[in-house]
């Protein structure tokens, strides 16, 4: 993957730029912000997916699953914990609103007048769904027992349906006539491992069918191994390490770690330069993606040390570009290399990539850090 080698240093800011700490303090600042959790109205509680203007805000309870994760992450960090339990709260409450709804809930629930459309809401999505419900398990401690087990039995309620009669998890069901959408989370996939590992590896107890059929999607993907991933499908391929890295540390398996490295070697092949930087053209999330698993990987000895002491510190140092002042994550950049969409599920990868950086520089780090993984 990368021919220039040095020892492993601390990612340098650019000249009047951020370090990666400072730009990991930024990111948190803004997430923990009601521009991200909503403070009042219908949707108070819900965080944001995405937006550029008013037409395009959505509250995304994927990424609101995520926010749980994270608020459970930097209390495990020993952040100050004034705050967190009542979003966690919020957030675990607005998840409850919409799992009590007798009609399936919307994938994205935009907040314009009238909503915009958008196919996903034609469908109920497993991996999303697990998302919410390691969210929930992770926080537990903050909701108290009978909110968090109405939000999760609410949440497997909606997996049921996703349950294969051939065994394992379905990718998504159809809840309501649309277009079909060609899209990498319509069909079954390895990106499904995290899912998978999500039920297994949180710390709560899913349903026996629900774990049985978690079980065998995790059997069927265990042993996937990526050959040449197109651009736009490196992002859910980059969930397979995460899955295989959280279940790999969560049940001390070497074999799953090698695979998770394995996996993320081949992918990185086509997303970084020969010395480490990342393509002009790779989104915000698969760089952190990339950046986190590389950490924990490379700090567990499962990756080539002296090429990913070159690289990470150049990805980290990539990513705080897309971070504004005012501590908002941007997706993507325009044709004319200017950032695009502000993203809340990117900044929530991106400061958990950046702390973990940090403390991979520090030599701090340990591959059991993985059991926090967003």
């Amino acid at each position: 993957m990368l021919g220039c080698l040095h020892d492993r240093r601390p990612a340098a800011s650019e000249p009047g730029g951020a370090t990666p700490h400072e730009t990991a303090l930024r990111l948190i600042n803004w997430l923990l912000s009601d521009e991200v959790q909503l403070p009042i109205g219908a949707q108070a509680g819900g965080v944001l997916g995405w937006f550029d203007g008013a037409s395009t805000r959505f509250v995304y309870p994927e990424s609101t699953g995520y926010y749980l994760t994270i608020l459970s992450f930097l209390h495990a960090r020993g952040w100050p914990v004034e705050g967190i339990p009542r979003r966690a709260r919020r957030a675990a409450d607005w998840l409850d609103r919409q799992g009590g709804r007798l009609s399936p809930p919307a994938t994205r629930v935009y907040l314009s007048d009238p909503p915009t459309k958008d196919w996903r809401n034609s469908f109920s999505f497993s991996f999303d769904l697990a998302m919410i419900w390691r969210g929930i398990a992770m926080t537990r401690q903050f909701l108290g027992a009978a909110s968090a087990d109405r939000v999760q039995a609410a949440v497997e309620r909606r997996l049921f349906p996703l349950c294969s009669p051939d065994g394992g998890l379905l990718a998504s069901v159809p809840i309501q006539p649309g277009p079909a959408a060609e899209s990498w989370s319509v069909h079954p996939g390895p990106f499904q491992l995290k899912s998978a590992a999500a039920l297994l590896c949180s710390g709560g107890n899913p349903p026996p069918e629900l774990r049985r059929n978690a079980q065998a999607t995790f059997e069927r993907f265990r042993e996937w191994t990526p050959n040449d991933c197109q651009p736009e499908f490196l992002h859910p391929c980059l969930y397979y390490v995460e899955g295989a890295l959280l279940a790999g540390a969560a049940q001390n398996d070497p074999s799953l770690l090698r695979r998770a490295a394995l996996a993320l070697e081949r992918l990185a092949a086509g997303a970084l330069g020969p010395c480490g930087e990342p393509l002009l053209t790779l989104r915000s999330d698969a760089m952190a993606q990339i950046l986190r698993s590389g950490c924990l990987l490379e700090a567990g000895g499962y990756l080539q040390r002296d090429l990913w002491n070159v690289a990470l510190p150049r990805i980290a140092t990539a990513l705080c570009r897309y971070c504004g002042p005012d501590g908002r994550m941007h997706f993507q950049r325009d044709a004319a290399g200017r950032p695009r969409h502000v993203n809340v599920w990117s900044g929530l990868f991106a400061a958990q990539a950046l702390l973990w950086y940090g403390d991979w520089s520090r030599r701090a780090l340990a591959i059991e850090s993985a059991a926090w993984l967003v």
